[in-house]
């Protein structure tokens, strides 16, 4: 379990590549004006979400990171913030949950705040590609683009062939642009199989 936790850190870490250029503000970044930003709350292995819509019941196969766990990633990507009272819709990226199976499949939640109100999803998705390949060369391979439909939202789905530490994985990003950010939810497959019963465990956000 430790092996697979301290994988999971490393390919959370990769799950949002993008952290260290977007937690820089430049001068000519547009200030947005939208609804506030929401993060979800987490409770045993379960999630939910309102603003984002979707719901995660992991029950006793997954095991699920602590706050202060994911306060630690987005630190690592260079953001400030006071944990005695943190406001989330102010900070660039943030991780909503991650949740581990006994197995050492990994699924992370995530959502990135975009400095320019004008960019599409699939400039988006354009710069996280390239951003890939610089920071990981060919350890990183993204073999796929599809639409992909998740508990009824539709998202865009990336596929990609990762190596860590001498094991292949296979990584599925699901994205999506919801008001001034980016959702992302990265699924990491170690078991055969491992996508598809991860999918499985979100559906629509019920209250």
């Amino acid at each position: 379990m430790k092996r697979f936790l301290a994988m999971a850190l490393v390919l959370a870490m990769m799950a949002m590549c993008l952290a260290a250029c977007g937690s820089k503000k430049k001068e000519n970044a547009v200030e947005l004006d939208k609804p506030a930003y929401e993060r979800g709350k987490v409770e045993g292995s379960n999630w939910s979400s309102e603003w984002i819509g979707l719901a995660f019941e992991g029950g006793s196969d997954f095991v699920m990171s602590t706050d202060e766990e994911l306060h630690s990633l987005m630190e690592q990507a260079g953001q400030m913030f006071d944990l005695s009272n943190i406001d989330y819709s102010a900070l660039v990226n943030v991780y909503e949950m991650m949740a581990v199976s006994l197995t050492g499949d990994i699924v992370v939640v995530a959502t990135e705040k975009l400095q320019l109100s004008n960019m599409t999803l699939d400039q988006y998705i354009t710069a996280f590609k390239a951003q890939m390949e610089v920071m990981y060369g060919d350890a990183v391979e993204v073999v796929n683009s599809e639409s992909y439909t998740l508990a009824g939202i539709e998202f865009t789905k990336l596929e990609s062939i990762m190596s860590v530490n001498g094991i292949s994985v296979s990584q599925v990003y699901l994205l999506k642009k919801v008001e001034d950010r980016i959702v992302i939810l990265t699924f990491s497959e170690i078991a055969d199989g491992g996508f598809e019963k991860m999918a499985t465990k979100f559906s629509a956000y019920k209250g």
